[in-house]
This record gives structure tokens, C-alpha cells and sequence, in this order.
């Protein structure tokens, strides 16, 4: 019952109201995401690219980050 959009590093350009399928290779490719951020409100954006020892966030860095309706598995 949860919905989730898969991405390799971030969202860059982000617009709520753009559509996924408008996004560039590039722009899904190499930005991490801004942590502290909501996104979607009614989605988890998980992402890679960055370690989760280097989300400033992660109280258990080497270990998955969720939070803010993010999960972070790299």
C-alpha cells in the first residue's frame, strides 16, 4: 500500500508537479538529494549514489537512512 520512486542518485530539477517520465537521464543520474527535504508527501524516494555514511542525518551511518519519506541503501 505504499508507493515509492526508485532513482540512482536524486531529483534534480525537482518540481512537484513534474512529471516523472519528463525528467532527463542526467537529472535522476548524478544530484543527491536534499535529506532534510520532503519530496513527495505521499511517496519514499529511494535513492543511491551516496554513501549512507555521508548523510549528515544518519544516526547509523554504514546502515540504510529512512526519514523525511526517504530510504537511502547505498
Amino acid at each position: 500500500g505504499k508507493d515509492y520512486v526508485l532513482v540512482h542518485a536524486g531529483l534534480c530539477n525537482f518540481a512537484v508537479d513534474r512529471p516523472l517520465k519528463d525528467y532527463r537521464f542526467f537529472e535522476l543520474l548524478f544530484k543527491c538529494p536534499n535529506y532534510s527535504r520532503v519530496y513527495y508527501p505521499d511517496k519514499y524516494l529511494v535513492t543511491g549514489h551516496l554513501p549512507t555514511r555521508g548523510i549528515h542525518q544518519n544516526k547509523k551511518p554504514y546502515f540504510i537512512y529512512k526519514g523525511n519519506n526517504h530510504i537511502a541503501i547505498d
